[in-house]
């Protein structure tokens, strides 16, 4: 994903190979704030926004800091915070 040009079509085969399996898919980036996390979550969600460019609504994202969840309320409290 640090190359986006190049790993753009790859992704898009990847997602296009799991809607036909399983039809809209809806992916969930459980990943947090530090840098490196962020920088991997940003890059996951351009590659997802072009790739519903192409692939149309029936793929989405939804960010979720697990982390910050989990050490406010404890595991408990994830399921009540979910989106």
């Amino acid at each position: 994903m640090t190359r986006p040009h190049a790993s753009q079509p790859a992704f898009e085969r990847h997602f296009v190979q799991m809607m036909e399996d399983y039809g809209s898919i809806h992916a969930i980036n459980l990943l947090g704030t530090k840098e490196n996390e962020t920088l991997l979550g940003n890059s996951y969600a351009k590659h997802l926004s072009m790739a519903r460019s192409a692939l149309g609504d029936n793929l989405s994202l939804t960010n979720f800091d697990f982390h910050h969840a989990v050490r406010i309320g404890g595991h408990e409290s994830v399921i009540r915070n979910l989106p």
